[in-house]
This record gives C-alpha cells, structure tokens and sequence, in this order.
C-alpha cells in the first residue's frame, strides 16, 4: 500500500497463502503448525507454536484482511475465536493467557508460570478491531495492569512499559473503522 509496488503485492499474498497452509481449523478456531514446531528440552515443550511469538500471525491475518490481501473476515474471526475461546481462560476478573496457542501451560523456555508466556500486545491486541469480545478482553486485560495488585503472570508479562503503550493505543485504534 505504501509504494504501490506490485512486487510487495505479490510478496504478501504468497505470504498469505503459505501460511494458510498450515492452517488448521477446529471447533472454530484455527491452529497452525501443531505437531511441526520440534519439541526440545528448554524451549518448546508443546511442539504448538507459543502465544508470544504467534503475536505475528495474529497480526498479519488482520492486518492482511484489512489491506484485501487473501484473508477473509471468517478468517480473522478464527483467529480471535482462538484468541478469545483458546489462549484466553475464560475469566474476567483474574484473565490469563496460556503459554501455547493451543491452549497448553507447558513451560516455555525459561517461563515455567502457566499463562507467564501470554503476552498479547504485538499482534493478538489488533483483533479486538474485528472481534467485541477480544476488544472488552483487551480493555478488561489494560484496566487490571494499571489498577491490580499483585498481577497474575499473564498480566505482569503485558505490564511493561512497551505493553501498557502499545495496548492503550490498539485500543484506541480497534475504535476506529
């Protein structure tokens, strides 16, 4: 969008479509790369790729969507449902989100807290623009970091400078369509 090169067109969708090849869609929701990612002692211990680092698909997907590039809306909506009835435990008033983003709390190198590999600012933050449910969780997530004590690992791993900035400002633009 920026240069207009239809040579970065075709980058993205390629992109697009190689990672919609390891798409897998269950109850809803999609995983991907289950059972490919190699499981080794100190790192990941699931062989599912790990919350922090799927920030990047999450991110893409959407961001993709938005540029009408490959990504449909039932597509993203997979992705927050896994955001949303996967990653995250289901509660309000204690949110957490799992080290893996098929749900498990597996140690993840050196994060042994279940929930304490959920970070969710660098790119699960974004559904909340397609998705009113990850919108109030991201809300409900930003307001316990500035207000709670002592905060449970998933919040504290979001609770940096750089989260509290980042979320604020997703929220923000999730508002704007």
């Amino acid at each position: 969008q920026a240069t207009g090169n239809p040579l970065y067109l075709e980058y993205a969708t390629r992109v697009a479509k190689g990672f919609r090849t390891h798409v897998t869609v269950q109850n809803g929701s999609w995983t991907w790369d289950k059972g490919i990612v190699p499981i080794v002692a100190g790192d990941n211990l699931e062989g599912s790729p790990d919350t922090s680092h799927a920030n990047r698909e999450a991110m893409m997907v959407a961001s993709m969507y938005e540029a009408g590039i490959e990504f449909t809306a039932s597509d993203v909506a997979m992705v927050g449902s896994t955001f949303t009835n996967i990653i995250w435990n289901q509660s309000e008033s204690n949110p957490m989100f799992s080290n893996y983003i098929d749900g498990s709390n597996k140690p993840y190198r050196t994060v042994a807290a279940p929930g304490g590999n959920g970070l969710i600012y660098l790119g699960w933050n974004v559904l909340g623009r397609h998705s009113i449910q990850a919108q109030r969780l991201l809300a409900i997530s930003y307001q316990m970091i500035r207000t709670a004590s002592p905060l449970n690992a998933s919040l504290a791993a979001n609770a940096s400078s750089y989260g509290l900035i980042e979320m604020s400002g997703t929220l923000l633009r999730n508002n704007m369509r």
